[in-house]
């Protein structure tokens, strides 16, 4: 009985022993690539304790092990990101260049990316935003399939930013384009506005956006009945605006 007893006590120890190495696994991991991001350890791990609470663990692991992220996503690891640095948000994610939230790594210079004329201010509050988008699935993003377009998107007669990014995760083979909007402040900031996914590996892939009538039109081509597979034919166009605070596909 207690030779059975003892061999009990040990698969729990031996068990508890395995979950908690799963479980600092997945937080090492987020950790890093947060870091590598420019922020710093204390705030990549209130960051991570954050999103297990909002998201629960199971989903922090799919995230790293199978590359599923929750649509909002970047809207929840922004607003992590401020709260851990101690700022109220108050309901609405503020500006990342004006307060700091998403990490303290200088501005990024001499690129466009962020749409024409794009500061470098610009540039590295959007920069860090898929940085922490891609260290919660381990993966990184494939820079040169980045799309850029400015334009008013929430009819205030400013410059808004309008990205679609992929999220490449080699553990997985798999890859994800999402589209993030950034709305400028009164200060000439840029605020994060919200995201979406919009493509996936296998799927239609977007080849170009604008910002046309307050919208983000987003044209992809896909496979034709009669295409190869190198070369899809099928173009479509797709719209998505800023409503309630969340992007929205529209007709």
């Amino acid at each position: 009985m207690k030779t059975r007893a003892l061999g009990a006590m040990t698969a729990v120890v031996a068990a508890s022993a395995l979950l908690a190495g799963c479980g600092s696994g997945v937080q090492s991991e987020f950790v890093a690539g947060c870091r590598d991001g420019g922020a710093t350890e204390e705030i990549c791990e209130c960051m991570y304790d954050k999103l297990e609470a909002h998201y629960g663990f199971d989903a922090m692991e799919a995230m790293q092990t199978k590359g599923v992220m929750p649509p909002d996503f970047m809207n929840q690891g922004a607003l992590t990101a401020a709260q851990c640095r101690g700022i109220d948000l108050s309901g609405s994610i503020e500006s990342a260049t004006e307060e700091g939230a998403l990490s303290s790594s200088p501005a990024i210079n001499g690129s466009a990316d962020a749409g024409p004329g794009a500061s470098a201010s610009d540039q590295s509050l959007i920069d860090q935003a898929i940085q922490i988008t891609a260290s919660a699935v381990s993966g990184g993003e494939y820079r040169d399939a980045r799309l850029a377009a400015s334009g008013d998107v929430n009819a205030d007669g400013r410059d808004d930013a309008a990205v679609v990014f992929t999220i490449e995760v080699a553990s997985t083979n798999t890859a994800t384009q999402n589209l993030a909007v950034f709305v400028r402040q009164d200060d000439g900031n840029l605020r994060f506005a919200g995201s979406t996914v919009v493509g996936s590996q296998g799927g239609a892939a977007v080849g170009r956006m604008a910002i046309e009538q307050g919208a983000v039109v987003l044209t992809t081509l896909s496979l034709g009945p009669n295409d190869p597979d190198c070369c899809p034919s099928v173009e479509e166009r797709t719209r998505f605006e800023l409503s309630g605070g969340a992007l929205r596909q529209v007709q």
